[in-house]
């Protein structure tokens, strides 16, 4: 199971300009983070009665107005953030929708809101907080009505095709991982339990990433047996499949409410960015509170830790165990292999996830098998769930193309 693009490149040194990439790239806490005895926490203003007069901003730049991503010219004029030359161009073209023409109504009263993205303690994080959130305006004890009627619920999966009838989802918040390395690497360590040379307790304890960087470098394949390329093609997988992964979040755009956001562009300016969120979650498309609440304003305290530590964890493993593998440049060319065989996102249906291109994802005890199977393909199970298009049938059961 080899990378065609990975046979074809030399080994060689990281190229310097992207030594900053990940754990160098961190930049100081922003200004509107308070802290309060170790921990980060934001207040964000919350109006719950009146008819929200205001559009979702659009945070910095993005292809419509409902995506938070870094501007074009962030490259340049960040040092601290420096993502992959062909990541802007994968940012670029994802798709989101808010107006009335895309909207999934709410059944039996109900909202249900899928916080989207791929396997990873990130996105795990950031639900947990969101929930929080739901749970401040909307308190399950003294209020359980009005709080069910909001249900915010975390998945890996794609929604199923169908033209918005089969995914059984009311809203969809997007969540992206910047840099791709650093995504790469909180997918990995979801199943860090098939690699057991990865340390268990990340970033903690720098003997264990001392060996790990030791045994990668092995060339004694009775001490290392295809460790290295384990991880390796695991890596390159992965990434793959968090292009299609988003390529076929993007296509729900065309007819369900869809928030997309960028951890990057999220870190530079907390506050606007959950400001989006809570106003995405609690009014409709045209202003209206989902739920109707006794209070008309409240004061929201984040606190911002849980997901913080899940982002500086991807951002460490992503350095020690993902760059040191192989060159910067072959994620650039996987990159722009993907978006221009698939025209920037716009093919439809999208590619298999169990397609790398250069081979077929067989082997069932993979990471990236594991990724496909039970993470990443349309969760046909779950009782909202209908899948009825052939591309899903094939997904769910590995098969690449239908027969």
């Amino acid at each position: 199971m080899e990378n065609a693009l990975h046979n074809s490149q030399p080994k060689s040194i990281l190229p310097s300009k992207y030594e900053k990439l990940v754990v160098q790239r961190r930049r100081p806490k922003p200004s509107v983070v308070f802290f309060n005895g170790g921990v980060d926490f934001i207040n964000v203003p919350v109006q719950l009665n009146d008819k929200y007069k205001k559009n979702l901003k659009p945070f910095l730049r993005n292809s419509n107005e409902s995506t938070f991503l870094p501007p074009e010219t962030q490259q340049s004029n960040d040092p601290d953030i420096l993502l992959l030359e062909n990541e802007y161009l994968f940012l670029r073209s994802l798709k989101s929708c808010i107006n009335k023409n895309c909207l999934n109504l709410p059944k039996n009263g109900i909202s249900r809101i899928a916080l989207v993205a791929p396997p990873g303690a990130i996105g795990d994080s950031l639900h947990s907080v969101l929930n929080g959130v739901l749970d401040s305006i909307f308190d399950p004890e003294e209020s359980p009505n009005e709080r069910n009627k909001i249900q915010l619920i975390r998945t890996t999966h794609v929604p199923p095709y169908g033209y918005g009838k089969n995914h059984g989802w009311t809203k969809i918040i997007r969540l992206v991982s910047t840099p791709f390395p650093v995504a790469i690497a909180d997918v990995v360590l979801t199943y860090q339990q098939l690699m057991p040379l990865l340390p268990k307790f990340p970033e903690k304890n720098d003997n264990k990433l001392m060996e790990l960087e030791n045994l990668i470098e092995q060339d004694d394949p009775h001490k290392n047996p295809l460790q290295k390329d384990r991880i390796q093609t695991a890596a390159e997988s992965i990434l793959r499949q968090i292009i299609t992964f988003h390529a076929r979040v993007s296509h729900v755009a065309a007819h369900t409410s869809l928030l997309t956001l960028d951890i990057s562009s999220m870190q530079a300016d907390y506050t606007t960015a959950f400001q989006n969120m809570i106003n995405f979650m609690i009014y409709d498309n045209s202003g209206n509170p989902v739920v109707q609440s006794k209070e008309s304003f409240t004061n929201i305290k984040i606190i911002l830790d849980p997901f913080n530590e899940a982002i500086n964890n991807a951002d460490l493993y992503s350095n020690k165990i993902i760059l040191s593998l192989w060159q910067v440049g072959i994620l650039e060319d996987i990159i722009r292999e993907e978006m221009t065989k698939s025209h920037n996102l716009e093919d439809w249906p999208s590619q298999s996830l169990w397609d790398m291109r250069s081979y077929i994802i067989r082997d069932e005890n993979s990471i990236e098998y594991h990724v496909a199977k039970a993470s990443m393909v349309p969760d046909c199970q779950d009782e909202n769930v209908r899948c009825t298009i052939n591309k899903d049938i094939c997904e769910v059961k590995a098969q690449v193309k239908c027969d």
